[in-house]
């Protein structure tokens, strides 16, 4: 058996050992009702109009447990074209339409009802989560190949996946779009990178497609759409050929073509659900001034307490750039972009959120850093001890999710319900709640 079919049954494994542990395919917040509305409203009702799947699912099927204005129907808002509001980006809703199609087929096939209400709709639909997770591994593993050697490649896939908030977004709130934006993004850079030498003009124009249907997965997504760009901008600096500039000129402007085409499907359901194609995504007042840059890493919900792990694939970022200058400066410049940007959002926590769920789009630049960081402890000692250093971190995450389990009021972050340190102290008695979980999932207890 060669490497790589080893590494993907290790991947395999893992996975779905989580997957078991984990995966609830339920609406939790509002905005997994907003993407699920639209998924049910087009195959079922063939229109964009959700106001029969919020009144539905919010007051049967999760017996008004999710929280939001479009579950109460004195708050719920009606858009000047009469639809009832949804903000959610389209883009998952495409990858997960075959799913609930598979969820109808069956319905079809056993005679269950056909009304896209039902337990299996749910859980085929929140399965395409779990497949579009697994392929972001994969693609993660097969990126971090390319720049590493496989062992470390596997390696560092196996522990960041472990160690992050990524598991959350797959297995435990599969109705939300990270983990499919994640994989967006992910495809994006590997396709990018895997063609970085030499480009043909039908590579830049899929490049385009990947880069249309990772923008209207999530609108920051868009950042990531400057790195091609500035692999361009430093082509012509080093050219300086008119005839090669020219070319390099064409082909990018295919893929902004191609890229812009594509988002024009999101402007269009902003149209016809909105009647305006330009939202204030915020909703709230903003600062010019990222003042809330420390505090998206440092504060009670910050990304560096609730994933600890990202601090070495800070430290590997560091030395990957003095040893490639061009390809770190490449993915850093939108990763610094997302977080200044997001220091200026008054809601950077993202309301319920495992960690900071808005980071996730960095979530390739970090396997890569802790890629480079894993290859320098490489030089020094074994493999064996390397993943040693690595597990707590794992068995931290793995007891935080458990937590959020037990205790989800660690995941609010609008009304500070629980601080860090409560949570710290709650991670104590989560060793014993967490086999009482597995207990009681496997129907022991």
């Amino acid at each position: 058996m060669n490497s790589d079919k080893k590494n993907y049954l290790i991947l395999i494994g893992v996975f779905l050992i989580l997957g078991i542990i984990f995966f609830k395919p339920e609406i939790k917040i509002i905005d997994g009702l907003e993407y699920y509305s639209f998924v049910r409203s087009i195959v079922i009702d063939q229109d964009l109009n959700n106001s029969n799947e919020y009144l539905e699912i919010c007051s049967k099927l999760f017996e008004n447990k999710i929280t939001g204005s479009s579950c109460n129907p004195k708050l719920r808002k009606i858009t000047q074209t009469g639809y009832a509001e949804n903000r959610a980006m389209f883009g998952a809703v495409l990858f997960w339409i075959p799913f609930f199609l598979f969820g109808h087929l069956i319905s079809f096939l056993f005679n269950m009802s056909l009304n896209g209400y039902s337990n299996i709709y749910f859980i085929s639909t929140m399965f395409g989560t779990i497949v579009f997770g697994f392929l972001t591994l994969i693609l993660t593993y097969k990126l971090l190949a390319e720049i590493f050697n496989k062992q470390i490649s596997i390696i560092t896939t196996l522990i960041y996946f472990a160690s992050s908030s990524l598991i959350y977004y797959i297995f435990n709130d599969p109705s939300l779009n990270h983990s499919i934006s994640v994989f967006t993004i992910t495809s994006f850079i590997y396709f990018w990178f895997k063609t970085i030498k030499h480009r043909t003009r039908t590579q830049w124009i899929i490049l385009g497609f990947i880069g249309g249907l990772m923008t209207i997965t999530r609108w920051n997504n868009l950042i990531f759409m400057i790195i091609p760009l500035l692999e361009v901008i430093n082509q012509i600096f080093k050219h300086k050929q008119r005839k090669i500039t020219f070319r390099i000129l064409k082909n990018s402007f295919l893929y902004m073509i191609m890229s812009s085409i594509i988002f024009l499907l999101q402007l269009i359901v902003l149209k016809i659900v909105h009647g305006k194609i330009f939202l204030d995504l915020t909703r709230s007042n903003n600062s010019l001034m990222p003042i809330n840059f420390f505090k998206i890493l440092f504060s009670d919900h910050g990304q560096i307490l609730w994933t600890p792990i990202i601090i070495f694939s800070f430290v590997g970022l560091y030395f990957l750039f003095k040893q490639k200058r061009e390809l770190t400066t490449y993915l850093l410049i939108p990763g610094i972009i997302t977080l200044i940007a997001l220091g200026m959002f008054e809601h950077y926590l993202g309301g319920n959120s495992y960690g900071i769920r808005y980071l996730l789009c960095l979530t390739p630049i970090l396997f890569i850093g802790l890629g480079k960081y894993i290859e320098l402890l490489s030089k020094h000692i074994s493999t064996r001890n390397i993943i040693l250093i690595f597990i707590p971190f794992i068995i931290w995450n793995i007891l935080l999710l458990t937590q959020s389990e037990i205790h989800p009021e660690i995941l609010v972050t609008i009304h500070e319900l629980i601080s860090f340190k409560e949570i710290l102290l709650n991670q104590l008695s989560m060793p014993q709640m967490f086999i009482k979980m597995l207990f009681t999932r496997f129907g022991i207890i």
